[in-house]
């Protein structure tokens, strides 16, 4: 199989994560926005284990509650409330909203059966948005699968081989880090540093996220920078990043605050060398937006208009298939639905407020990948506890141009949110973590429309604790996935010999 260079996938139109301009606000021609909010400022963080925290248990991915104790330092603090004030008041007004919210679903549900039954499942509805979809009936994705609790998850990138970096969330909600930056075959080792063997498997990159993080949000740009970013403590935006030198700034412990207050998680991308775009859910259930440029720095935050539904507090789903176009997804939280808008390079489509609904009944946070330009690929957990497949074709004619929700999994349940890394132009790799703790994956093959295996997935490993997550660093796809015994598991698909290795087992990249 033939894949492009690295250079290529790294920063190609049809690889490219980007996000929009501002919901509420256009940008003037300088591209800068308007209200400042709060300065931006480096903080120190206190990694004791004495703060409030959340700690993510890998071995059974049951999150347990450690005792609570104030800090007392209040370096970290900022005028806001705190964040377990926030996070108490966001948790009982979204339980107060959840109650009368079902209590209205109860209703319609027994008056469209009243009306005729629900008969073949969950249609796909799309308004007068370009592109427009098909609104054939889908399959049915309903079911008895309630939607499922996140589960944390390890981050990688690479600017090409043998460049890989990959970042987890320890037990106790912090994060850490380690890379490899040569393939480490010429000296007999791995490469990884921090060195595998040993206590110290990882490198701490200093501070303390906020309850509901899951992940560092990373990305690799122009072959020299790497920019991550977390919720912090206090449920503000924070980041950090190094160069080559692969030295952090603002230093090894300290993080930028970019303010804010998430009650989601980041999702973080770049159509560019010199764009940055960080996307979240506020405490209005509504998408806001922060923008990075190298001639102007960051913006300040720009708070999006509440559509005609509120979201679920998955990080937004985001991806690009050229510069100024990019497609976002999110999850209605009364209907478990599809949501959908994009930006062609000078409007917001369906409109600045409204959203395209695409159906479904989606249990996990949704995933995108676009294997080239005018495609789109989504998969996401189904009521059914299935794996769903959903894809967006512009060579297709318009009212053709998405497809039915598929269930691609058979008889195979999946947990959490499943992962998707594009190859090249026609062939896709997806993955999932198993009900029965397995990894599986599949591919996609644009051409003729089919997926190997045909029925079910290959099992590539057992025992995982959370959802994988995958990258392609230009000649092989690696995947990494927490598991059952603490450790942090990493395998590889070479392209040249289009074999997984270690062949049924993992590369144990040590306790986190």
């Amino acid at each position: 199989m033939e894949n492009e260079s690295y250079s290529q996938l790294e920063v190609a139109p049809s690889e490219r994560i980007s996000h929009p301009p501002p919901q509420s606000l256009q940008p003037d021609r300088g591209g800068r926005f308007q209200e400042a909010t709060t300065d931006k400022q480096a903080l120190i963080f206190d990694p004791s284990p004495e703060k409030q925290a959340l700690i993510f248990n890998h071995g059974s991915s049951d999150p347990i509650a450690l005792p609570a104790k104030e800090p007392e330092s209040t370096a970290y603090r900022t005028e806001l409330p705190t964040w377990r004030d926030r996070t108490e008041s966001i948790r009982g007004w979204k339980r107060n909203r959840k109650r009368w919210m079902i209590a209205g679903i109860v209703a319609l549900v027994a008056i469209a059966a009243l009306a005729g039954g629900l008969g073949g499942g969950l249609t796909s509805k799309h308004s007068k948005s370009k592109p427009s979809a098909t609104s054939t009936p889908s399959p049915t994705m309903s079911g008895t699968a309630a939607a499922l609790e996140s589960y944390a998850f390890p981050t990688a990138v690479s600017w090409g081989y043998p460049h890989l970096e990959v970042f987890a969330l320890n037990s106790s909600i912090f994060p850490e880090w380690k890379y490899r930056t040569s393939s480490g075959q010429s000296s007999g080792t791995t490469g990884w540093q921090p060195a595998t063997d040993g206590t110290g498997a990882f490198e701490s990159i200093g501070g303390q996220t906020s309850p509901h993080e899951l992940a560092v949000a990373a990305l690799a740009r122009n072959g020299t920078n790497v920019n991550v970013f977390v919720s912090g403590e206090a449920l503000n935006l924070d980041t950090k990043h190094h160069d080559t030198s692969m030295v952090w700034g603002p230093s090894d412990i300290l993080w930028t605050n970019l303010a804010g207050i998430l009650t989601s998680p980041p999702t973080a991308a770049s159509w560019g060398a010199d764009r940055m775009d960080v996307f979240v859910i506020n405490t209005g259930d509504s998408l806001s937006q922060l923008v990075w440029t190298s001639d102007d720095g960051w913006s300040d935050w720009v708070f999006g208009v509440s559509g005609p539904v509120y979201f679920n507090s998955y990080a937004p789903t985001v991806v690009s298939w050229a510069e100024n176009r990019y497609d976002i997804f999110l999850v209605g939280g009364p209907d478990q639905a599809l949501y959908h808008r994009y930006w062609d390079g000078s409007n917001w489509e369906p409109s600045t407020t409204d959203y395209e609904n695409l159906g479904g009944f989606c249990t996990s946070r949704p995933v995108a990948a676009s294997r080239k330009a005018g495609s789109l690929d989504i998969l996401v957990r189904g009521g059914d506890a299935g794996l769903w497949h959903m894809s967006f074709s512009q060579d297709q004619p318009t009212p053709e141009q998405w497809s039915n929700w598929t269930q691609i999994s058979g008889n195979q349940t999946v947990q959490a949110e499943p992962e998707a890394v594009r190859w090249d132009a026609n062939n896709l790799h997806v993955f999932a973590w198993g009900s029965d703790g397995t990894l599986l994956h599949k591919t996609f093959h644009a051409g003729n429309s089919s997926w190997t295996p045909e029925i079910g997935f290959d099992v590539l490993g057992q025992d995982l604790s959370g959802p994988p997550k995958a990258v392609n660093d230009g000649q092989s796809i690696h995947v990494f996935a927490y598991l059952k015994d603490g450790q942090l598991g990493h395998k590889t698909w070479d392209a040249a010999s289009t074999q997984w290795s270690p062949q049924g087992s993992f590369e144990l990249l040590g306790a986190v």
